[in-house]
C-alpha cells in the first residue's frame, strides 16, 4: 500500500466527552464526523476549553474574541447558543452559565496534545484459520462484540438507502468494497481469532445486503494490505473501496484501528484508532461500532458524490444520477425546499429513463411525489401538487411499482407504508413496515414511530425512536420532530418543546414541525412562542385549517384527538 497515503501527521487536539476539537485544522468532530460551527463560535469554544474548568467572564470573552471590533453581549450569546446546539447540550451540562458573570466548561477536557492520523503499522496479516474447531466460552464471548461491530456496519450502510441491487443489464458502476484481513499485532497468540473474526463477520453481513457489491471473503482474504499496493488489490478484486484494520491486545488494553482506502488512487479516506480498557471492552463496543460504521458509510457516500460531481451532467450513469437524487433529498428541508425537491425528481426521472427496471429510481420518484403532496411549496410546478388526489395516486402507483421491481428492497416498502398511512389504510401500512423489518431486521425508520403515535401506541413509538437514535447518533432533524410530535400528542408539552424547538431550528420551513411547536407552546402557556410559530405556519400555508389538520391526523385515541384540538384552538391558527 502507498505509504504516503498512510503517513502520520501530528495534530493538536482537545478532547472532551465524545467530541474532539482539532486546533490545527480548526474543526470540531464527534466520533470522527466533522460538525458545522461558525468561525467565531469555534473561537469561543476553543477559548473556553483551553481554560476549563475556570470561569471565563463575558468581558474576557468579548475582549479576546472580538478584540478588534465593538460588539454587544448578544454576539457572545449567539455563539454560546450555536455551540450548545451542535454539542446537543440542551440542559447546559457541558457549558454552564454563571448568571451575570460568564461561562465555564463543566466536564473534563484533555489537555492539548500532539497526535497523528492513524496509520496501518502492521507487519503481517494473520488469515482466518478454517480449522480452529470449537472455541472456549471466553473466546465465544469475545467474538460477540465483533459480531456487533459488523452488524452495526451493515445497519448503517443499509440505512443510507443509496445503493441498488447488482442485476444483469444494470449499470455496473455501483460502489464495490472488499474487507481485507485485519492484522493481529497482539503479543498474545490466542487473540488471532478476534482479529480474523471481525472482517469475516463484516463480509458476511454486508453480503446479505443486496445494495452493495461486497467481494467474497475467499478472494479478499488472500491479500495483505500492508505488503501490497492498494491499487493492485483494488484492480485484482475489482473493488473501488478497501477496508483494512488491526487489532492489538496488550494486558488489560486493546487497540482497534480501521482504515478506509480508495483503491483507485490509494488515497486514505479515513482512519481511526480506538484505545479501550479490555475489561470494559464489551460495554463500549456499541459506541466504537457506531463510530466506525457512520464514518465508513458517510465517507463512502461523500466520496461517491464527489466523484460524480467531477463528471459532466450528460455523462452520468443511472446509478450516479440516483446517488445525486438521494443526496438532494437529504437537503430538502432547507430554505429552497421546492427547488431542491424538483431537482431530486428530475435526477430520479433521468435515472429511470436510463434504467427502466431500477426499483430505486422508481422509489425515489415516489418519495418526491409523496413529499409534494404532503407539504406546500412555492415552486411553480410543485405548488399545484399539494393535497392533490392525483399526486397521491401517482405516489402510490410508483411505490407499488418499486416494490414489484424489487420485492427485497426494504426502503421501497417503508415508502409504500408511509403512503398507505396517509391514505388511512393503517393495517396495510403496518403490514408493509413489518415486511420491511423482516427483510432487514436492523432497519429503523422514524416514520414507523409516527404511525405508532397515530395509533395511540406512544410508548412503542418512543422505544423505536430511542433505537433509531442509538443506531444513528447523528440522527436527522426529522427524527427530532417525530420525537417531539410523540410527546405533543401524549400531552407532554415541556418534553415536546425540547425536541420541536430543535427540529424547527434545523427545518425552519417544515410546516408540521411549526404546527406542533405552536400546539405544545400553547399547551404550556407560552402564548408568545405559540403565536410566532402560528404566524410562520400561515406564511407557509395560507389555507391552513385547524379542523382539517385534526381530521387529517385521524388519531385513534379520542383523548388524544380532543387534547390536540383544544390546544390547537389556543394557538390562534384559523379554525
Amino acid at each position: 500500500m502507498d505509504n504516503s497515503a498512510m503517513g502520520v501527521m501530528a495534530r493538536r487536539l482537545l478532547v472532551f466527552s465524545s467530541f474532539t476539537l482539532d486546533l490545527d485544522r480548526a474543526c470540531l468532530m464527534k466520533d470522527g464526523v466533522r460538525l458545522a460551527l461558525r468561525p467565531k463560535s469555534m473561537e469561543v469554544l476553543q477559548y473556553l476549553l483551553e481554560r476549563a474548568p475556570r470561569l471565563v467572564t463575558k468581558d474576557e470573552l468579548l475582549g479576546a474574541i472580538w478584540h478588534d471590533v465593538v460588539v454587544g453581549e448578544e454576539s457572545l450569546t449567539r455563539c454560546i447558543s450555536d455551540i450548545r446546539a451542535v454539542l446537543g447540550d440542551r440542559n447546559h451540562e457541558i457549558i454552564k452559565t454563571v448568571p451575570r458573570r460568564g461561562y465555564l466548561i463543566d466536564i473534563a477536557v484533555d489537555a492539548p496534545r500532539a497526535t497523528g492520523d492513524i496509520a496501518m503499522e502492521v507487519p503481517n496479516l494473520v488469515h482466518a484459520n478454517e480449522n480452529t474447531g470449537r472455541r472456549s466460552g471466553a473466546a465465544q464471548r469475545a467474538v460477540r462484540p465483533i459480531a456487533a461491530i459488523a452488524g452495526v456496519l451493515f445497519v448503517c450502510i443499509a440505512a443510507l438507502g443509496i445503493f441498488r441491487s447488482l442485476q444483469p443489464g444494470v449499470d455496473q458502476q455501483e460502489p464495490s468494497i472488499a474487507v481485507l484481513p485485519f492484522d493481529n499485532i497482539s503479543r498474545e497468540a490466542d487473540q488471532a481469532h478476534l482479529s480474523s473474526g471481525l472482517p469475516e463477520d463484516i463480509t458476511r453481513r454486508l453480503s446479505a445486503f443486496s445494495g452493495l457489491r461486497v467481494i467474497a471473503r475467499q478472494s479478499s482474504s488472500r491479500f495483505d494490505a500492508t505488503a501490497q499496493d492498494a491499487r493492485v488489490i483494488s484492480d485484482q478484486l475489482k473493488a473501488r473501496y478497501l477496508i483494512s484494520g488491526s487489532y492489538r491486545r496488550e494486558g488489560s488494553s486493546v487497540v482497534i484501528t480501521v482504515n478506509l482506502v480508495d483503491g483507485s488512487n490509494a488515497e486514505n479516506l479515513w482512519s481511526q484508532r480506538y484505545d479501550r480498557d479490555f475489561s470494559d471492552l464489551f460495554s463500549v463496543y456499541d459506541e466504537v461500532a457506531r463510530s466506525i460504521v457512520l464514518r465508513l458509510a458517510s465517507r463512502i457516500t461523500q466520496a461517491e458524490i464527489e466523484r460524480t460531481n467531477l463528471k459532466p451532467p450528460g455523462s452520468l450513469s443511472s446509478y450516479e444520477l440516483l446517488l445525486q437524487g438521494h443526496h438532494k433529498l437529504t437537503q430538502v428541508y432547507g430554505r429552497e425546499r421546492g427547488a431542491t425537491l424538483f431537482e431530486a425528481r428530475e435526477l430520479f426521472g433521468k435515472a429511470l429513463a436510463s434504467d427502466p427496471q431500477s426499483a430505486r429510481a422508481m422509489h425515489g420518484l415516489a418519495v418526491t411525489y409523496l413529499m409534494s403532496y404532503l407539504e406546500p411549496t412555492s415552486h411553480p410546478v410543485l405548488r399545484a401538487e399539494y393535497q392533490a388526489p392525483s399526486i397521491a395516486a401517482k405516489a402510490l402507483e410508483m411505490s407499488r411499482l418499486a416494490v414489484s421491481l424489487d420485492g427485497e428492497l426494504a426502503e421501497a416498502r417503508t415508502t409504500l407504508a408511509r403512503i398507505l398511512f396517509w391514505r388511512n389504510e393503517r393495517a396495510e401500512s403496518l403490514a408493509q413496515y413489518e415486511r420491511a423489518f423482516a427483510l432487514n431486521p436492523n432497519l429503523v425508520d422514524p416514520r414507523y414511530a409516527m404511525v405508532l403515535v397515530h395509533e395511540g401506541r406512544i410508548d412503542e413509538a418512543l422505544a423505536h425512536l430511542d433505537k433509531a437514535m442509538k443506531v444513528d447518533p447523528l440522527y436527522t432533524p426529522f427524527t427530532s420532530f417525530v420525537m417531539g410530535k410523540a410527546h405533543a400528542v401524549a400531552g407532554r408539552n415541556k418534553e415536546a418543546l425540547l425536541w420541536l424547538r430543535r427540529s424547527t431550528t434545523e427545518m425552519p420551513r417544515y410546516r408540521p414541525g411549526l404546527v406542533w411547536l405552536a400546539v405544545s407552546a400553547a399547551g404550556d402557556g407560552l402564548s408568545e412562542e405559540a403565536s410566532r410559530a402560528s404566524e410562520q405556519v400561515r406564511a407557509l400555508d395560507p389555507t391552513f385549517s385547524a379542523a382539517r389538520f385534526v381530521a387529517d391526523l385521524a388519531l385513534r385515541d379520542p383523548g388524544h384527538r380532543e387534547s390536540v384540538a383544544r390546544r390547537l384552538a389556543e394557538t390562534g391558527l384559523p379554525p
